[in-house]
């Protein structure tokens, strides 16, 4: 693989990675939004943060696997 390929591919997998992240992000500000304002929802509202944080550290991890998928055949 040259050079310019690998940074094709490079793009291409964060490229992938932040539109399925952007897609994930706002389907779990939705459902955060909707939780009830008392009893299970206060403390369901907590675990999302915590939730939507580790989330947010994924997206490097989404592109690692984009881009080993993008690469697969190539040596």
């Amino acid at each position: 693989m040259t050079r310019n390929e690998c940074w094709v591919y490079r793009r291409r997998a964060w490229a992938f990675a932040l539109c399925l992240w952007v897609v994930g992000a706002v389907l779990i500000g939705y459902v955060h939004m909707s939780l009830p304002g008392r009893g299970w929802g206060v403390w369901m509202s907590y675990l999302m943060y915590f939730l939507e944080f580790w989330y947010l550290l994924g997206l490097g991890e989404m592109h690692r696997w984009f881009y080993s998928w993008f690469t697969r055949d190539s040596v």
